[in-house]
């Protein structure tokens, strides 16, 4: 299975920044909070955990699911069920209610901000004008790539099933740590390999336009501007796809704008 967050740095960043987070939880919570030390403790081990897994899972869905408003829905399940974990240790010690609902505000304040570093890390940050797009050192051999540049397809498997996949048919690749996610308009296909590695062996159709985001120049159909130094880029099927400043230059370069 594919690793669930984009690298191995932001799963170490996630782990070192939750167990630090934790602690904090557990002392606030022991000192404002209706909480004994005890349970504070065990709800923030609890807080923690849920927050972590659902970090490292978000990973995954990020890669396979681009629509934003169902990562929020995810978001907010993920919140709800580690709640619903600190809201049983509340209720085991205390039988009541009464003390989680005097603490909540400590928990949501602490879901805001381990989320939003969860989703600025896992790969919706946006690098710095003028850096360069490609991080990673390229893995793709001479020969594959040029394999797939003259037949113009790509192998992958999906389930039991081998497919074939048309290069011209792809609408962009997504980074998926150790592995990419392979999205056309009949599916989305997991595949090994960095996102160097693709931009290696891809006919001269594709750009880099993120960290992230490779995508099929013939497959956009509009860009708008995102923020400051962002911009999405919408592609004929209805989704979008977001490029950095660098990748953007980039794109504009190749289509001789």
């Amino acid at each position: 299975m594919a690793p669930l967050i984009p690298d191995n740095g932001p799963r170490l960043r996630l782990a070192a920044a939750d167990v630090v987070s934790a602690l904090v939880l557990c002392l606030l919570t022991g000192l404002y909070g209706r909480a004994g030390w005890t349970v504070a403790a065990v709800s923030a081990a609890a807080f923690g955990a849920g927050t972590l897994f659902g970090g490292y899972l978000y990973g995954y869905i990020r890669g396979l699911v681009s629509f934003p408003y169902i990562r929020v829905a995810y978001v907010v399940v993920a919140v709800f069920i580690t709640l619903d974990a600190v809201l049983a240790v509340y209720t085991v010690a205390y039988g009541v209610m009464e003390p989680f609902l005097h603490d909540v505000f400590i928990y949501l304040a602490a879901a805001f901000a381990a989320w939003s570093a969860i989703l600025r890390d896992s790969g919706g940050r946006e690098e710095p004008a003028g850096e360069e797009v490609v991080a990673e050192p390229a893995t793709a051999t001479a020969p594959e790539s040029a394999e797939v540049r003259d037949s113009g397809r790509i192998t992958v498997k999906k389930g039991t099933s081998i497919h074939i996949v048309e290069t011209a048919d792809i609408l962009y690749i997504s980074a998926m740590g150790d592995y990419v996610s392979i999205v056309t308009a009949a599916g989305r296909y997991v595949k090994e390999g960095t996102m160097a590695y693709y931009e290696g062996m891809l006919p001269d159709g594709f750009v880099r336009v993120h960290r992230s985001a490779i995508v099929n120049i013939a497959k956009i159909s509009s860009v708008e501007l995102y923020g400051k130094q962002s911009y999405n880029l919408r592609l004929n099927n209805g989704e979008s796809v977001r490029a950095s400043a660098a990748g953007y230059r980039t794109l504009k370069s190749r289509l001789g704008k």
